[in-house]
């Protein structure tokens, strides 16, 4: 009997021994197809290091190579594994001990193998980060980029910015450029000892753009407006500018020179930092600055999807003809035209919300030399364009304590298109976008982990906001644009421009039915009060003229801000004033409802919106006089306004018609659109507080 089990024990011992050689020879094999694909690996950055034409085709035929690769190797561990499990035994130790070192082999594999796909589609990026070339373009010291980034700003500067005492930045006016397409341009300045940058290329190669961009812009077939290029001056020099000329016939114009600069500043950013990853490794004592915190580092906002679709086709334009565009059918589907259209509008109505008007939109676009992907994630990304209602879920309240807003800590080129529309909107989404920019990261993000080795030191020491290029555009001057969101939020020290608008024609000349207008000074010092001071001017010495007039029965007042409109809603109401009111809530009925009343003047006052006019546009019929409670973002809508006067109650057609305006020294840029340059230099600085005025017919 002892026999017998002495024998079965051996013939036990002999399969598993047979069995242990078996799994080594794997173990060996694997081992060597991971030697050779380590080699292969070599090969390919030395291949990296070949002219461009060799490099993009040796790398697409390894990746496709390293591919099939993996999946065959990933199927002999498969079929390895699944034979040991077959012939495990429970009573065997020995196996247990090979199975684990097998799945830790194929573990270490296959962190090899993705670190080498990382490797390749790292690669895929450096159309020419090979040779010398990389080296003369990137490290040029004329580079306005690399000038920009690098530059050391002084401790004294950023010390007395932040400083509670001082918490602007101090900018003089250093000159009025005259620029072609764009008019006069003032430039204002932090540092009047610097020189100013050269504002007069005439030629794109010129401007010092990454050479496969300035090859497919050369070879654009509508080449670059005088508008364009004067607009590429400005901005490749990284100047913040608030552009307040941006009409619907010149808005694409200055989408594609600006989508020129943002392609060039990633392409250029992301060469740079493989330029310096290959150094490193070649002297791995060398340190480099040349990172944020996150991948993104260009915020464009918007304020329509179709807004959104006419940048990215922009982008997509200016990228090589073989460019791949990942996920294009789905953003032809979420972003393309809509089809539905409103009739019997102004002109102008459907230059505004020409295309997608949806509001709530982001997205996350991953550009590489020819290869982009839509919808990546925000981390992935090196642009992000959306709208401030699409973020304002994500990076939270007021207090950011629940939202995310690390994406936006490492933005370099910022930029608000048609910042005239995202303020009506809603002026609180935007003020909290925009101060949440460029703090310091909460976490980590993803399982790509900072190097702090590589972030820039301004980004370190909060300075980030001094570096970061604001691009700012609007169809219409205001001075809330200037001082709430230009100035309060800017601080490049390089400096800033500003356009400058010449009223030829006034609106004033454009209303057609006879009325007296009257403008109403405010005298309000502090403008951090203004909106109580107003509030206050209005409802003790405005309103009460009308409340106790019959003949001012059917005023119409028209107010810009919601949060006014909340106010004197709750004025009107406490003080049972007849009043019918309209905002763009108010559902349909109602509104036909309460213009019928107003009509027929059984309510004595509308107080109306400014955002209920954006909108909708209503032609309000029976308005006997009107009172603005503060100039209109548009001059168009004052013109509006006083011309539906027009349409006046048959039986009130031969009485007077008046015009009540509301006007500060901060309403300047309004002002001078209204009523002209010179007379509203004239309003603002004299002791009188009253103007009256006669216009049309």
């Amino acid at each position: 009997m002892e026999d017998y089990y002495s024998d079965e024990e051996k013939s036990l011992k002999r399969s598993l021994d047979d069995e242990f050689s078996r799994m080594k020879e794997n173990s060996k094999k694997l081992k060597d197809e991971r030697f050779a694909l380590e080699k292969e690996i070599e090969e390919l950055e030395k291949i990296s290091q070949s002219n461009k034409s060799l490099e993009e085709e040796t790398i697409s035929e390894q990746s496709e190579q390293n591919e099939s690769e993996k999946d065959e190797l990933e199927r002999t561990l498969k079929d390895s594994v699944d034979s040991g499990q077959k012939s495990k035994s429970k009573e065997s130790l020995e196996e247990e001990t090979i199975s684990e070192q097998n799945e830790s082999e194929k573990d270490e594999l296959k962190r090899t193998l993705d670190d080498s796909e990382e490797e390749v589609s790292e690669n895929d990026l450096e159309d020419e980060t090979a040779g010398s070339d990389i080296e003369e373009e990137v490290e040029e010291i004329s580079d306005p980029c690399v000038k920009h980034f690098e530059f050391t700003l002084p401790d004294e500067c950023t010390e007395a910015a932040l400083s509670p005492k001082n918490p602007r930045l101090k900018y003089k006016l250093a000159e009025e450029v005259e620029m072609p397409g764009l008019g006069q341009m003032n430039f204002f300045k932090m540092f009047p000892h610097l020189e100013s940058p050269p504002l007069d290329k005439k030629n794109i190669s010129e401007f010092a753009l990454k050479k496969n961009l300035l090859s497919t812009v050369s070879q654009l077939k509508k080449q670059l407006t005088g508008l364009e290029m004067s607009f590429l001056n400005i901005i490749t020099n990284y100047i913040d500018v608030l552009f307040t000329k941006q009409y619907f016939k010149v808005r694409e114009k200055l989408r594609r020179a600006y989508c020129i600069h943002i392609l060039n500043h990633i392409l250029k950013s992301k060469a740079r930092i493989i330029h310096h990853n290959s150094k490193m490794k070649k002297n791995p004592q060398a340190e480099y600055r040349d990172q944020g915190f996150t991948q993104p580092t260009v915020f464009i906002l918007a304020p329509f999807r179709g807004d959104c679709h006419r940048i990215v086709n922009q982008i997509i334009s200016l990228m090589p003809p073989k460019c791949k565009v990942m996920n294009k059918t789905r953003f032809e589907k979420d972003y393309g035209p809509t089809g539905a259209k409103s009739k019997n509008k102004p002109e102008d109505f459907y230059e505004i919300f020409d295309g997608n008007n949806n509001e709530d939109f982001k997205i996350g676009l991953r550009i590489q030399n020819e290869h982009i992907t839509l919808f990546s994630d925000f981390y992935k990304s090196d642009l992000i364009i959306a709208s401030p209602l699409g973020l304002r879920p994500i990076i939270g309240d007021t207090d950011n304590r629940q939202g995310d807003a690390d994406f936006l800590s490492s933005v370099e080129v910022f930029i608000v298109d048609r910042l005239d529309v995202l303020v009506i909107q809603n002026p609180v989404h935007l003020g909290h976008v925009l101060l949440c920019m460029n703090h310091l990261v909460k976490k980590e993000h993803g399982n790509k982990k900072i190097n702090y080795f590589r972030v820039r030191e301004y980004a370190l020491d909060k300075k980030a906001k001094y570096y970061r290029q604001n691009i700012y555009l609007s169809a219409v001057e205001n001075s809330s644009f200037v001082y709430n969101y230009y100035m309060s939020h800017c601080y490049n020290y390089v400096g800033h421009m500003r356009s400058h608008d010449w009223v030829a024609h006034p609106i004033i000349e454009f209303i057609y039915p006879a009325m007296q207008m009257c403008f109403r000074v405010l005298d309000s010092d502090n403008p951090q009060q203004e909106y109580k001071d107003r509030r206050k001017f209005f409802t003790e010495k405005i309103l009460p003229e009308f409340v106790n007039d019959k003949s001012t029965v059917q005023t119409l007042i028209y107010v810009p801000s919601y949060f006014d409109y909340v106010e004197l809603r709750h004025h009107f109401r406490t003080s049972e004033i007849s009043c019918f009111m309209m905002c763009e809530y108010t559902d349909k009925g109602k509104k036909a409802q309460g213009r019928d009343l107003f009509f027929k003047g059984h309510r004595h006052f509308m107080l109306y919106t400014e955002r209920t006019h954006f909108y909708f546009r209503h032609w309000i019929k029976g308005i006997q006089h009107v009172i603005f409670y503060k100039l209109p973002t548009y001059p168009k809508f004052f013109r509006e306004i006083c011309n539906s006067l027009m349409d006046s109650h048959p039986k009130r057609k031969d009485e007077e018609r008046t015009c009540t305006v509301i006007v500060s020294p901060r309403d300047f840029l309004q002002l001078k659109h209204v009523v002209g340059i010179q007379e509203a230099d004239k309003m603002l600085k004299s002791k009188q507080k009253t103007f009256v005025k006669y216009v049309g017919s």
